[in-house]
């Protein structure tokens, strides 16, 4: 890599020109009402987010052996 320099012996910086943006903006999240495979999946995930909780209610054979 060389450095120009102009007439007067300093150097010369090379104009800086940014790149153009290429991006593409993100649309805001969907604001659709849920459908009803939305409310299977929620009920499913708190039926075992609850059957989580609790633990000591879980039928043996629910229990995994190790």
């Amino acid at each position: 890599m060389s450095i120009e320099t102009d007439h007067d012996g300093e150097e010369a910086n090379p104009t800086f020109i940014p790149p153009m943006d290429a991006t593409t903006p993100i649309q805001p999240q969907s604001t659709t009402p849920m459908t009803q495979q939305d409310h299977e999946i929620d009920k499913l995930i708190d039926d075992l987010t609850k059957l989580d909780d609790e633990e000591d209610k879980v039928p043996i054979n629910m229990l995994k052996r190790k």
